[in-house]
């Protein structure tokens, strides 16, 4: 499928005379059907007009590329991009820095180099644990070589947010944790928030959007949950989660994992919405092993937790304002 190279320039000075460094990017649009560029590019070394030129070179891979104030190059192949210095004499005055970025159209990335999310299936994938405005992106690279240079770049293009420093969580995973100023929990969100991923990897420019309001990438943290020996399964909301519960409520599901073949969902409704307790036999309890999970129960397209750890049995009774129902299950398939 035909698509569209667009390169982008990144201007370094690196001049001894310059306090703080310049970047600069440039769109070039370039059609990989012909092989040839729209046009020209046109780089200039990192010094005033009246300065002389005569000196000057432009090397690229310490090879010499040209000489003079300016250097115009066509980009023909990948192997065009790159790392362009102007220098006079020994002296270093500029680094022009090209990059390419694969896009079709639209401008959406071609090929790209992040994995979608199974769930919501965007490349930038945004948790919130609660409606207190803080939340986290996380993006995973398909494939990563340690001798290219990387670098991600977030932008805050809507919505009063503040985001950290992106960071590695493990070997290919990333992530950035952002905080929306001056949010009000109890509010109704009306703008929602939009940021941008910019990812460099070696001389491969990539960008990608997220736009979302809090309440629809919420997911709270685990809950906690025990069994006493009169079969009364208790949990708790999430240490994390919004209160008052009643005005912040979660909506919960129970599942039974029985000889690791088959998976029972306990479901009662109008509990499983405002309890805290369920009631089963001690021997069904017995029988497997009880997770628990919750979701925010007014937004039923937010994502439910993560499930609990197995329900842990204690020695004592404690049923003191426990509401004992009816543990009502049904089978399902075992990857559900």
């Amino acid at each position: 499928m035909a698509h569209l190279l667009l390169i982008l320039i990144s201007l370094l000075g690196l001049s001894a005379h310059l306090k703080a460094d310049n970047e600069i990017i440039k769109p070039v649009l370039w059609s990989s059907s012909s092989g040839t560029p729209n046009e020209e590019l046109t780089l200039a070394c990192n010094i005033s007009e009246k300065q002389d030129a005569s000196q000057l070179s432009w090397w690229k891979n310490d090879k010499r590329k040209g000489s003079g104030r300016y250097l115009k190059i066509k980009i023909r192949k990948p192997s065009d991009v790159g790392s362009y210095i102007c220098k006079k004499n020994d002296e270093l005055l500029s680094r022009t820095t090209v990059y390419f970025w694969k896009v079709d159209r639209n401008n959406n990335t071609v090929q790209p180099n992040l994995e979608q999310d199974n769930d919501s299936q965007n490349y930038l994938k945004c948790r919130a644990k609660n409606h207190s405005g803080m939340f986290t992106c996380f993006w995973k690279l398909k494939s990563f070589d340690s001798k290219y240079h990387l670098k991600f770049k977030i932008t805050v293009i809507k919505g009063n947010i503040a985001c950290e420093e992106p960071v590695e969580m493990e070997p290919g995973k990333y992530s950035v944790s952002c905080t929306k100023n001056n949010s009000c929990p109890s509010t109704e969100e009306y703008i929602q928030t939009e940021l941008s991923l910019e990812v460099f990897y070696g001389y491969l420019y990539e960008i990608y959007y997220r736009s979302f309001f809090i309440k629809d990438i919420l997911q709270p943290d685990t809950s906690e949950c025990e069994i006493d020996e009169h079969g009364i399964l208790t949990w708790k909301p999430p240490t994390t989660w919004n209160t008052p519960h009643t005005y912040f409520p979660l909506t919960y599901e129970i599942k039974i994992v029985h000889n690791n073949r088959e998976r029972l969902l306990c479901e009662h409704a109008a509990q499983l919405q405002h309890g805290g307790t369920l009631s089963c036999s001690t021997s069904q309890f017995h029988s497997g092993k009880f997770y628990v999970r919750s979701r925010d129960r007014y937004k039923t397209n937010s994502f439910w937790s993560e499930w609990s750890d197995p329900c842990r049995f204690l020695k004592q009774s404690n049923k003191e304002n426990a509401k004992a129902e009816q543990c009502k299950c049904k089978r399902t398939e075992a990857g559900n």
